[in-house]
């Protein structure tokens, strides 16, 4: 749902020179980040069952939405959202 617009952002911020560079760039890091992840699910999905992957997976979005939301200090003349 969201790699569509993960594309239109790259292509957005990239220099106009570099556009190409930055997508596979992008693209390259996502395939690496999702290997390990891949095997990380498969592994509980093994070893727990189906139900557990998906636990971890929010229970880690919900550690990095708090973070986010608690962790990072706004920068000087911005407010907190």
């Amino acid at each position: 749902m969201i790699a569509g617009v993960e594309r239109a952002f790259v292509s957005e911020v990239a220099p106009k020179e570099l556009k190409g560079t930055m997508l596979g760039l992008h693209s390259t890091i996502v395939g690496i980040a999702l290997l390990p992840a891949s095997v990380i699910a498969g592994l509980l999905w093994n070893a727990f069952g189906s139900a557990v992957p998906f636990a971890f997976g929010a229970s880690l979005s919900l550690a990095s939405a708090l973070i986010l939301a608690f962790g990072m200090t706004p920068k000087e003349g911005m407010g907190r959202i």
